[in-house]
Order: C-alpha cells, then structure tokens, then sequence
C-alpha cells in the first residue's frame, strides 16, 4: 500500500527483520521492497464463510461484545451486528493463527503492528500477552459514527489487549 512507504523507511532502519502481512491485496504484492523487509500475502478465502463465521455466536467474545452493545450503549441487536460480530471474529481468529505461525518462524523480538483499528487489530489483541503489539487508528477505525452499523465492534477488546 502506498501509504506504508514512509513507514517502511522507519522500520528498515530500526529493525533487522520485518514481514508485512498484506491481507486481501487487490494486486499481487509478495516481494521483497527492501534488503530486511519481506511481503507476504494473505487471503481470506472460506468455502462458505458467511455460514462458518455464525459459529463464532458459541465464541465467549462474541457475548460479551452483544452485551455490552446492549447494556453500555443502549443498541438494539440486528442481523447486521450478529453477521459483522461473527465474520469479524472469524477472520481475526484466522489471522491470529496466521501471525502465530510467522511468530513461532522467528527468533528475533517480535512487535506485532497494524496499521487499521479494525478486525486486523482484533486478530492482534487475541495474540498471546507477552507478544508486543502496535495499532494506529486513523478516522472511520476510530468514530462510531463512521461505520455502517454506528459502532466500532471489539474495540473495548482492542483497547485492553493491544499494549
């Protein structure tokens, strides 16, 4: 993404090794941009994920976000919340294991950064405690009211897990 250049910069020179995840690129972007700096793709790609994701009602997290949508702000629960609830939740726990597998690849210190507020940062806050974490949030991350469903789902989460 054309917005990460300057960002590259900054990590090429503070790091000696460092693995961009590109989730869902438009294009093909797997290269290497830099003598320490590597592009990996990763695809969401699910036979049936809309149906697999409704697993996720069964997960722990999922009720915990439904009851504090009701109790804390009020919110009536639509099919809307319950479908973007648990697709969020299924492809941050996806991810998770993603990053996990390039984490256990390495034996440098790893800091795991996003550069979203969004299911990319959940995916983040599930990793284990001890792994260090990073996400910037920039507007429509940030701002209720800046999503379709005027809420920002696990952001609660995000905030207590990412360090």
């Amino acid at each position: 993404e054309i917005f990460l250049e300057k960002e590259i910069e900054f990590h090429q020179k503070y790091f000696s090794d460092v693995t961009i995840l590109a989730c869902n690129p438009k294009i093909s972007e797997t290269k290497k941009t830099h003598k320490n700096i590597n592009v990996k793709e990763w695809h969401f790609r699910y036979h049936l994920k809309k149906i697999r994701s409704l697993m996720f009602m069964f997960h722990p997290l999922f009720w915990k976000e439904i009851y504090r949508i009701r109790n804390q702000y009020q919110k009536k629960i639509s099919i809307t919340i319950i479908k973007a609830a648990c697709s969020g939740l299924f492809y941050a726990v996806k991810l998770k294991k993603t990053v996990l597998e390039l984490v256990q690849k390495t034996k440098n210190e790893v800091v795991v950064y996003s550069y979203w507020f969004d299911n990319n940062a959940l995916a983040i806050a599930l990793l284990n405690k001890n792994i260090k974490k990073v996400v910037r949030a920039h507007g429509w991350d940030l701002y209720n009211d800046r999503t379709p469903i005027n809420y920002q789902l696990f952001s609660v989460y995000h905030n207590f897990s990412i360090s």
